[in-house]
């Protein structure tokens, strides 16, 4: 993208979240995955074109890839209570030209997909589950080696275990450390 068109595009965005009150990422990451999902599509379908229960599919996967906390709380932090708020985003993104809606599409058809509320039951309809990454599996395996490895050098320093221990102890925490700190590759975005 041109540094003309980049501007052009990041005054959009801004305009969009100024006109809905949605934060500047939330619409950059509805944009995101309207573009995206429309290349998937047409790769799948020989259409770029996708409803908007198909968009909520792809948004809350995407969510659950990049934030492995609470799905909810992601969500009300990004400003969506419902799928509503989507339509909103995606219906302003119209209006300055960076999507396109199909024949009869309107923003009702965002009304009732999901709540944030109840947005487990939305995961389960559609078929989305969180899988347990490898990153999270090393933060645990490094979060546990080193407090397991940090409580067996405190116990050496009050007399409780011997030394030989509080170096094992001190080798668990280190091999916990680094482990927590080795980087993991990034999640895919919007199913790429």
């Amino acid at each position: 993208m041109t540094t003309d068109r980049r501007a052009d595009y990041e005054e959009k965005l801004r305009s969009v979240a100024a006109a809905t009150g949605y934060p500047r990422q939330t619409v950059a990451w509805v944009g995101a995955a309207l573009s995206h999902g429309g290349t998937r599509t047409l790769a799948t379908t020989g259409s770029r074109h996708f409803d908007a229960r198909e968009l909520c599919r792809i948004l809350i996967a995407d969510l659950m890839e990049i934030d492995r906390g609470s799905l909810r709380d992601a969500l009300i932090h990004a400003g969506i209570l419902s799928s509503r708020d989507i339509g909103r985003i995606v219906f302003a993104l119209i209006e300055v030209d960076l999507a396109t809606a199909g024949p009869g599409e309107t923003e009702a058809d965002f009304a009732s997909i999901f709540e944030t509320r109840a947005i487990d039951a939305f995961c389960a309809r559609v078929g989305l589950r969180r899988r347990t990454s490898l990153a999270a599996l090393q933060r645990s395996f490094g979060s546990t080696c080193y407090i397991a490895g940090f409580s067996m050098v405190m116990l050496n320093y009050g007399g409780f275990v011997s030394q030989r221990t509080g170096w094992i102890g001190w080798m668990i925490g280190m091999l916990g450390f680094v482990t927590f700190y080795i980087p993991t590759r990034r999640p895919a975005r919007f199913g790429d």
